[in-house]
């Protein structure tokens, strides 16, 4: 099952809503999502001053790594070791920008493994 997400209505999506998956991030910040909607285009990068719902994504990778789905995943969030389940519960009550930086924290720690430079 994969994580599809509701990317809301800016320049890269045509002023349209879109429902999308999230298949690269990159060091830059961009973002390559894979739309699920059937709207055109298939896929679109999003900057790192666009909208995301970094919430939304964050509690339903919460879901995945908590039962080791991992195939599931984005490749960017794949853990490479468990994060402590008191951390994860701390991370809920957290708003965009602090989730933002406890998820930096954590690639920089190595729980996620590094991230590809941008090819756009």
């Amino acid at each position: 099952m994969e994580i599809v997400l509701e990317i809301a209505p800016q320049k890269a999506t045509h002023l349209k809503k879109r429902l999308a998956v999230l298949e690269q991030c990159f060091q830059d910040g961009s973002l390559l999502l894979s739309a699920r909607d059937g709207g055109k285009p298939a896929q679109f990068v999003l900057k790192s001053t666009d909208s995301f719902p970094w919430l939304a994504l964050f509690k339903k990778l919460r879901v995945f790594w908590w039962t080791s789905s991992h195939q599931n995943i984005p490749y960017a969030f794949r853990l490479q070791r468990r994060v402590p389940e008191e951390l994860l519960t701390e991370m809920d009550f957290l708003r965009e920008p602090e989730l933002l930086n406890a998820l930096a924290t954590l690639r920089a720690n190595k729980y996620f493994p590094p991230l590809p430079k941008s090819p756009f």
